[in-house]
């Protein structure tokens, strides 16, 4: 045991105290105008009749995706109103005042609108007051149809055969339709109210399927040799709110999965024909269309936190993502055989597994932990599957610190084996090693010695799964004389830890009349990924 021998200094610091003093400039007036009246301005504002009932939920019935109809075309006419008195606020197309000037009108095949400020034939999004216009054609005897209307700040309105049939107001809901066989108009108007357009209208009869179908329906025609292609997007830079993806050449089948947070109409390009065997796309709404003839599934709610994207696609796909392209607002995503996940959206962010490094304290207790001697292990359970990448220790030595100047010491580097072992109530079965060489940083001087703090991000990936391990930091002796030994627990928490005097073939309690697992372990600090799933 060594006794820290230090001297605390108490600096006292006094801080004058700072006033700041605000004049105003440029007269004394009293606030009334030049004439001596008081001047009275009036704020612009909309009056608007309130409408009721906007942003009831529909009970929604189950979609067979046996209903038959088509689009025919949409003719959207664009306004501009000058509305944008108070931000996020506007009129919902009844003040008598408000008059949409005429800008524009053009064919599209689909109501979708996503655009920011100006960009849009110089409307501004605030003032956009747009209309679209089209038909239904149901060849079906019924057409069980689900309209999915998205939209942000904004006023919307849809009618059917001329019949208002929901109002909304800075909410998206999905609205379902009964329609005999036969044509239908349909007319979506929206009043926007903010610097951003995001508006959508999808016509459509999709199952809408569950995490758990999805699962079942993979894992029934897999071959476990699949290949993961994982694409995320905020959103569309293009004003229908298409994104095209181009996967990447594989020799082996593909699960594409999508993932968007607001509503996309993907398309999917195969330059290289690879095997797509099943596309999977999902986001907040229903809004979203995928323009592909294969087998395709939609959920709805994103892959997202806080459970790492990674995991869920683990657990719905039973493999690892292998090709990713994570993006935040475009039109078109390559993959490339190059494009791999990172560790971030397999698993997450990284986390603490253990956390106890010791502060200075009076008394240090230490230990030798050293290859072809008396080592040291501390005890550390994992309770979820778990990928190691940073630890950090503390350690003692006999060496005097080199100065190189001012605010400066010369770090000589040492060389460590990181051995890691699995056990439940000692280190038992051997189960991973690595050389490691750090820099010591000083902490603190003792009597004889220092305190130091080594630190190492390992270069070779530690998967673990649940369970119990230890972990022992094993000093490589170099020069005679010189030593680095562990730092042990001052602090009571007992952490858990034991030592083996034969290379860890016998263990021991490094506290006499203990269970290791209750014993005094080593100052030590470790991040990693865990599997939370």
């Amino acid at each position: 045991m060594i006794t820290s021998k230090f001297t605390k200094t108490l600096t006292k610091v006094t801080t004058p105290l700072l006033c700041a003093f605000l004049i105003s400039c440029g007269g004394g007036g009293d606030g009334s105008d030049a004439q001596g009246g008081d001047l009275v301005l009036e704020e612009p504002r909309v009056n608007d009749t309130p409408y009721e009932n906007v942003c009831t939920t529909d009970e929604l019935p189950e979609y067979t995706g046996e209903s038959e109809f088509t689009l025919g075309t949409i003719t959207a006419s664009y306004y501009s109103e000058v509305d944008d008195f108070v931000i996020a606020q506007g009129t919902n197309g009844t003040d008598p005042d408000i008059v949409p000037e005429f800008v524009f009108q053009e064919s599209v095949d689909k109501v979708w609108m996503s655009y920011a400020y100006s960009s849009f034939h110089g409307i501004d999004a605030n003032q956009i007051y747009a209309v679209w216009e089209g038909t239904i054609e149901v060849t079906s005897d019924t057409g069980n149809i689900l309209a999915s209307i998205a939209t942000g700040r904004s006023d919307v309105a849809l009618y059917v055969d001329g019949e208002l049939v929901k109002r909304l107001k800075d909410c998206s809901r999905d609205v379902p339709l009964e329609l005999a066989k036969g044509q239908h108009s349909f007319k979506l108007e929206l009043h926007n109210h903010y610097h951003v357009v995001d508006t959508y209208l999808s016509f459509t009869d999709k199952v809408v399927h569950s995490f758990e179908e999805v699962r079942i329906a993979l894992s029934e025609n897999s071959t476990n040799e699949e290949e993961v292609v994982y694409v995320y997007a905020t959103s569309s830079t293009n004003v229908d709110g298409k994104i095209t993806v181009s996967v990447p050449e594989s020799d082996k089948d593909l699960v594409v999965i999508l993932n968007s947070e607001d509503p996309v109409s993907w398309e999917i390009l195969n330059p290289h024909n690879s095997t797509i065997k099943a596309v999977v796309y999902t986001s907040n709404q229903r809004a979203s269309t995928l323009d592909y003839a294969g087998t395709k599934y939609m959920l709805i709610g994103m892959i997202n936190d806080p459970v790492p994207a990674g995991v869920i696609v683990r657990e719905m796909t039973g493999k690892n993502i292998k090709y990713a392209a994570e993006t935040s607002n475009v039109s078109e995503i390559i993959i490339t055989s190059s494009d791999l996940p990172s560790v971030e959206l397999q698993l997450g962010e990284q986390v603490v597994l253990v956390n106890n490094l010791q502060a200075l304290s009076l008394e240090t207790p230490v230990a030798d932990s050293i290859v072809n001697g008396q080592i040291i292990a501390t005890y550390m359970p994992l309770i979820f599957d778990t990928r190691i990448t940073k630890v950090k220790w503390s350690t003692w030595s006999n060496i005097v610190i080199e100065s190189c100047g001012s605010f400066c010491e010369r770090r000589i580097p040492q060389d460590f084996n990181l051995v890691i072992y699995s056990g439940d109530t000692y280190p038992q079965h051997f189960v991973y090693t690595e050389a490691v060489t750090v820099s010591p940083e000083h902490q603190y001087s003792t009597e004889g010695g220092n305190i130091y703090n080594a630190e190492t991000e390992l270069v070779n990936t530690i998967d673990l799964d649940a369970g119990n391990y230890w972990i022992s930091m094993q000093y490589i002796l170099k020069e005679e004389g010189v030593f680095y030994k562990s730092v042990l627990e001052a602090d009571g928490n007992n952490l858990g830890g034991a030592f083996s005097l034969d290379g860890g073939v016998n263990w021991n309690s490094t506290s006499a009349g203990l269970s290791p697992t209750q014993s005094i372990g080593t100052s030590i600090f470790i991040e990693g990924y865990i599997d939370q799933r």
